[in-house]
Parts: C-alpha cells; structure tokens; sequence
C-alpha cells in the first residue's frame, strides 16, 4: 500500500489549520464597529445514555452590525473557543455580552459577514494546533511501526532490507 496519501492528507490537514490559526490571529487587526446583542442566554441540551444522563451547555449569544449601511447578524463568538459542555463558560459569555448592551464587534474587511465579539485566538485554539500536528505525527510513526516500511524508504529511494 502507498502511503503518499497519508502524507498528502497529513499536509492537508496541517495547512487548513495553520490557515484557522492565521485568521484567529488576524481577528484582533480587523476593523470594528457597534454592534447590539439581540440574543443571550444558555442553551443546554441533555443526551441521555448509560448510565446517567449528561447536561450540554452552550452559550447562544446573537448579535446584529452594520457596515457600509447594511445589517448583518451573527452567532460568533470568536476563533477556535471550543465548549465542550461547559457550564461555567457558557454562564461567563451571557453574563459578558448581555441582551441589549452594545459591543464592539470585528468584522472581515472583505467579506463583513464574517465577524467575532472576542478578537484574537483564545488559547484552546493552540490545542487544534498540536492536535493536527500530533495525528500527522502520529500517521507517520504509525505507518513505520505497523507497516514495517520507513517513511523515507518509498519517498527518496530505495531501502536496503526494507520489506
């Protein structure tokens, strides 16, 4: 079996999320504007299995801006904030962006419906980082260890004993 795909794909997965990351971190360079929170409050879903039942909190926050004369809306919050269920957090952002209030809202110069409440990239989004970093890793190790076939083998030239 080739494991050219796996690398491709490995490199794949490396630059969509270098490419997040560089929007994460341009968030905080992006003009801004007022915007006012339409909606803010709790979602919590249950999701019932064995042996207990378990809670999903998520923090609904809407809000509406407007560029050049025209209105847009919006649920972003921000770049790369993974909830996973949090109650605490999902309380902290409604308590932070409350109903009515005016905030300061960062818009994409080119396409303004793109737009986040919190700028820059909040420090999970180093998580999806290593994550991606790690699982490439992890395939090219992989393959070494259960293919017995070194990655270099089949990429540069051909390997004395190799399988």
């Amino acid at each position: 079996m080739p494991i050219w795909p796996m690398f491709v794909c490995g490199v794949l997965m490396v630059v969509v999320a270098l490419a997040a990351i560089y929007v994460g971190l341009s968030t905080k360079h992006w003009p801004t504007t007022t915007g006012k929170i339409l909606v803010s409050d709790v979602l919590v879903r249950n999701y019932y299995g064995e042996p207990t039942t378990s809670k999903f909190y998520r923090p609904w926050i809407e809000y509406e801006y407007r560029v050049d004369g025209k209105t847009y809306r919006s649920k972003r919050l921000g770049n790369f904030l993974f909830f996973f269920g949090n109650e605490e957090f999902a309380k902290r952002m409604v308590a932070r962006f409350t109903r009515d209030s005016e905030v300061k809202v960062y818009y994409h110069r080119r396409f303004r419906a793109l737009a986040a409440l919190i700028p820059d990239i909040q420090q999970t989004g180093w998580l999806a980082l290593f994550l991606t970093v790690g699982i490439v890793i992890s395939i090219s190790v992989g393959q070494q260890i259960f293919l017995e076939h070194p990655l270099w083998c089949s990429l540069a030239y051909p390997c004395v004993g190799a399988r």
